[in-house]
């Protein structure tokens, strides 16, 4: 029996007019207010705003619909290096250069807590529950957070520390994977509190991670998307997906299709299953620093080396009809089904 990934590989393949960009270049918009470049975005659950943060120390808080900056918040003194909403929404965590992690009330817009676990910062993420922040930073250690008080939890640490660049949470909290600047994609056990594995590294530094129950994805300054079995820890497939280095890719909700940016000013589309599933997009932009994908797979953010964020608005999506429905569907047609 043809498995999916082979039915989208073999669609991809005999259907090159349905790979077309996932991306309507007029729908693109400029999000200003920041006064200097923009390092990291994230849409909230909801999609309804997109946080920023970057080298002016600010995190600007955007309505989705309109573009328009509604929040500014100001606690950070050195650049904001990273951000993560809340499963619920109602929260922000930052963390930045200054070695400050800051968890912010979306409500009232005021802090919850303020803690400095270690030197300069650049990863945060809350588990899944919404309980805990993982954090990691150039003194590469990893700080297990409690998401309700800033109280220190543990730290995590492997043999020789390297700066830790992203870090993801399992589905069901239980794991939590790291990259880091020795290229090491790293596994650990959050309830024994230690590394079960190294999944293996990049050639380069690793800068970004993800996780689902059974697979992990990696990029890095190879330029290279590595995919992971959990399971085994055996590398899948290297996807060589940029000729400059990957500081952040997004997957899509159903996991199929990723969505890569690289210093060379590119957004690229694939398939899981490596095979490219639209045009570049080639930002204004000399790089790409961050992306993020709203959940219902509508809108992508990205920011670069610029004063501002740029909102793309997707012109198709998984859902069936879309453009990965459309393969799937093309697929099962050729297979008689």
């Amino acid at each position: 029996m043809r498995t999916l990934s082979s039915i989208l590989t073999a669609a991809v393949l005999l259907c090159p007019a349905l790979s077309a960009s996932a991306l309507d270049d007029s729908a693109a918009r400029k999000l200003a207010g920041h006064g200097d470049f923009v390092y990291c975005v994230g849409f909230s659950p909801d999609g309804k705003f997109l946080a920023s943060g970057g080298e002016d120390g600010r995190i600007l808080i955007h309505d989705t619909a309109s573009g328009a900056a509604k929040t500014v918040l100001s606690g950070h003194s050195e650049p904001v290096s990273a951000l993560a909403y809340s499963p619920d929404g109602n929260s922000l965590a930052s963390v930045g250069a200054d070695g400050k992690l800051l968890r912010w009330n979306l409500l009232t817009h005021g802090l919850l807590f303020k803690a400095k676990p270690g030197r300069a910062l650049g990863a945060v993420v809350f588990s899944p529950d919404g309980s805990r922040l993982a954090v990691g930073g150039d003194d590469g250690k990893i700080y297990l957070i409690s998401a309700g008080s800033g109280a220190p939890e543990c730290e995590l640490s492997p043999a020789d520390p390297s700066r830790v660049s992203a870090l993801a949470y399992s589905p069901d909290g239980s794991l939590l994977i790291s990259a880091s600047f020795d290229g090491a994609v790293r596994v650990w056990s959050v309830r024994e509190k230690r590394m079960l594995k190294e999944l293996g590294r990049h050639a380069q530094p690793a800068r970004a991670v993800w996780i689902s129950e059974s697979m992990v994805i990696s990029s890095g300054e190879d330029g290279d998307i590595k995919i992971w079995d959990l399971r085994s820890g055996s590398l899948v497939r290297t996807i060589k997906a940029h000729s400059a280095p990957v500081e952040s890719f997004v997957l899509s909700a159903s996991g199929r299709s990723i969505i890569s940016s690289g210093w060379d000013g590119a957004i690229r589309f694939w398939s899981v299953t490596g095979i490219k599933a639209g045009a570049d997009i080639k930002t204004p932009e000399s790089g790409v620093y961050s992306l993020s994908l709203s959940r219902d797979g509508r809108y992508l953010a990205s920011s670069g080396p610029s004063r501002e964020v740029r909102l793309w608005k997707l012109a198709v999506s998984e859902a069936r009809g879309g453009l990965m429905g459309k393969l799937q569907s093309a697929g099962e047609k050729m297979l008689g089904r």
